[in-house]
């Protein structure tokens, strides 16, 4: 795990708690201004009005940061952190009544951990039909022992791409409870944990060889990227094969043991 500060995109690096004029700073408790904002709802009036991509640093350095409850949208929010990877002051809680959409996409990255809260019941994010979310940098989603952190409805479907070491569930607690499908590819160490995924749904993944998933629900299935049979196979020399030349390199393989078996 990287444990070195973390930047936003366009901080430039150089002094730990940099961070770019174009990104939206939530320090809890600190004094609003210029691009800082002490509290979550002076920070999404600004966002909200924003076009585009929203860049948002978490920093709870000073208090915890949170979602108040309310009702809010994150499409095209990016949350980063310029704390150290999984540092408590990179954790952005949703409080009980906070509600939020997802229809289009969002990003998480740099260490940021989005967390439900530890009360109530339901989940606080809900992910509409076709949207995306990107986790990356050791970015984490997590459910509490009371409920979810987010849902996906019936006749819905939503994917989720995790790269770099990002993380969904804790093993304990459902971060997600799907009524329709969802798609998670998994890259680069990233875990889909057990019992991340609950509901009457389906959760299916894409994933290679060094990440995990083990939250598979309804039916889903989970797909090797780099599995040798999805591997594509042409000969340098076509003569060297009997008949028909293998075209995936797990059938060139299952071809030359049984040619050499057995094999000790």
């Amino acid at each position: 795990m990287t444990t070195g500060p973390f930047y936003p995109p366009g901080a430039g690096g150089g002094t730990p708690g940099a961070v770019s004029s174009q990104s939206l700073v939530y320090r809890k408790g600190a004094a609003s201004g210029g691009n800082v904002f002490g509290d979550w709802p002076s920070l999404y009036a600004v966002a909200s009005a924003m076009p585009g991509v929203k860049n948002v640093v978490i920093d709870g350095s000073i208090a915890p940061c949170d979602v108040p409850a309310g009702a809010y949208s994150l499409d095209g929010f990016c949350f980063t952190s310029i704390q150290t990877n999984g540092s408590p002051a990179s954790v952005l809680t949703f409080a009980n009544g906070a509600t939020a959409t997802i229809n289009e996409s969002m990003v998480v990255g740099y260490g940021v951990t989005l967390a439900a809260a530890a009360a109530g019941a339901g989940a606080h994010i809900t992910i509409g039909t076709g949207a995306a979310i990107q986790l990356f940098g050791g970015a984490t989603l997590l459910g509490s022992a009371a409920r979810p952190l987010a849902s996906i409805g019936a006749g819905a479907y939503a994917i989720v791409l995790c790269n770099g070491s990002a993380g969904i569930g804790d093993t304990a607690h459902a971060a997600f409870t799907i009524a329709g499908a969802c798609y998670f590819v998994l890259l680069a160490n990233s875990t889909l944990n057990a019992n991340a995924c609950t509901g009457a749904g389906s959760s299916n993944a894409l994933a290679d060889s060094s990440s995990v998933a083990n939250s598979i629900i309804g039916g889903g299935t989970v797909t090797k990227l780099d599995d040798a049979a999805r591997m594509n196979y042409t000969p340098t020399t076509v003569a060297n094969w009997s008949g028909v030349a293998p075209t995936s390199v797990a059938n060139a393989l299952d071809r030359i043991a049984a040619k050499i078996t057995p094999i000790p």
